[in-house]
């Protein structure tokens, strides 16, 4: 059987088909309510506005909708046609999307648009764009049960294995690959297989002779080479194409790019998506609302120095090295929430939710994290950005660095006044490796929508505390 290739941009291409269609056709439903049907408050003008030169800006709508779309991280959050980005994150980019064709149409003087008519596209455009997306999923689920633009693919592995792969895949947003079935080696039956089970290692030759599959992905610990070795020639004997995964899958587990390295394709593993442009929009973002934020908080911040100052003896700054991004040392500025010289007979220890060294005023402003407050100034000049991992001292990360995997990689962005890690509840005393998995889970998985769900939640659990 010769196999078909994969066709990875073929759901991306009709997402972005589908979007563009939804933002045209939600302006074109705005111009036709606004222009084509007399209202009670609203009747048509005299002069009819050419529905030409709407159709031409629908276009441009859909351009910038696509793009807003992309750095909301829209379509990295799908798999196949399904998306699963929340309502409020979609309303969200439509919305900004809008602010920057305002903000366009505001500055070109050729033609004068209604503004009516634009304000009224908005809730026609979520509208359309929720229809299609529905459809798209009706139709992701057709092409899926035909085989069309998707790799059908049979995984081969233990319990074990197989779940660790399948919970990768479906959260691998975008991945081509539809799991037919699983044929399961050794081990007990998965809890949550999210695919139908073959049968068993001796029924493979069966299943590849009567099944038309495209793709078998073999995923065995290393003590299984030899039954790997056999799948690989029941694949050859078949001409089913074939792909391994070794031991070597908590490496590849990472965040996976494909990159040339001249003519040589080559995998980077766990690379961000917070670099190049990226990084730039974060600062800009981050220096905006540190600013607006210091100017709101400084009546707050004076209030509180006053209070540390009447309250005990000591500075009213906690100033402290941290590690921060590519592993740089700098001084974190806190508001003293405990006595002078807290550490001086016990050396460096972590905080507790009952920590006697906590003064009274310490305990007011901890509990609702206003402590934090003057690191907008470390973001202001750089060292820190608003979200990102919490910073830690060079003690708990040379200890934590040799016991802790993957926990080094918490340094490849700036740190973060808050965090995924800290809105999921893992602040303070909580577990290292839990906090690391959240930490790299935001790393690989940045975006614009990521850190304004970030910040709300951390909004509403400063509500929820008072």
């Amino acid at each position: 059987m010769r196999p078909k290739r994969d066709r990875y941009v073929l759901p991306l291409l009709i997402l972005l088909l589908a979007d563009s269609i939804g933002f045209v056709s939600g302006l074109m439903g705005a111009f036709a309510i606004r222009f084509s049907y007399p209202m009670t408050t609203l009747s048509p003008p005299v002069d009819y506005p050419s529905a030409w030169l709407y159709l031409k800006l629908g276009l441009f709508i859909a351009l910038v909708g696509v793009v807003c779309f992309d750095r909301f991280g829209i379509y990295a959050y799908r798999y196949g046609l399904k998306r699963s980005v929340s309502v409020t994150g979609f309303l969200v980019a439509v919305i900004v999307t809008y602010v920057f064709v305002m903000a366009a149409l505001f500055n070109y003087r050729g033609v004068s648009f209604s503004r009516m008519t634009v304000a009224f596209s908005v809730p026609a455009t979520v509208f359309m764009l929720s229809i299609i997306n529905l459809f798209c999923q009706k139709i992701y689920e057709l092409l899926v049960q035909r085989g069309i633009g998707f790799t059908r693919t049979v995984l081969v592995g233990d319990s074990n294995s197989c779940q660790m792969v399948l919970d990768r895949l479906y959260t691998n947003r975008g991945s081509e690959y539809q799991v037919a079935g699983i044929v399961r080696t050794r081990g007990e039956d998965l809890e949550n297989p999210g695919a139908p089970l073959l049968g068993k290692l001796s029924d493979l030759d069966k299943i590849l002779k009567e099944r038309t599959l495209e793709h078998i992905l073999i995923a065995l610990p290393e003590e299984d080479s030899e039954t790997a070795l056999s799948v690989i020639r029941k694949c050859k004997r078949h001409g089913v194409r074939f792909q391994v995964l070794p031991e070597i899958f908590d490496a590849l587990s990472l965040k996976m790019d494909i990159e040339k390295l001249g003519y040589v394709p080559t995998l980077s593993l766990g690379e961000t998506p917070l670099q190049g442009s990226a990084r730039f929009v974060k600062r800009g973002i981050d220096l905006i609302l540190a600013s607006v934020m210091l100017i709101v908080a400084s009546p707050i911040m004076a209030t509180i120095a006053a209070l540390i100052r009447l309250d005990s003896k000591g500075s009213i700054f906690f100033v402290q090295q941290r590690i921060g991004n590519d592993g740089r040392v700098f001084n974190m500025f806190k508001f003293r929430s405990m006595i002078q010289d807290a550490e001086a007979g016990t050396g460096p220890v972590w905080a507790t939710s009952g920590d006697p060294r906590r003064t009274r005023v310490g305990k007011w402003i901890r509990q609702y994290s206003l402590d934090e407050l003057p690191q907008l100034f470390n973001v202001l000049v750089g060292d820190m950005s608003i979200v990102g991992p919490r910073p830690e001292r060079a003690f708990f990360v040379n200890k934590f660095k040799e016991s802790v995997p993957k926990y080094m990689r918490r340094h490849m962005v700036k740190s973060g006044i808050t965090g995924w890690a800290q809105v999921n509840g893992l602040r303070g005393d909580t577990s290292v490796e839990e906090r690391t998995r959240y930490d790299i889970y935001y790393i690989e998985n940045w975006s614009l929508l990521l850190d304004l769900r970030i910040l709300l939640r951390t909004l509403l659990a400063f509500k929820n505390a008072h």
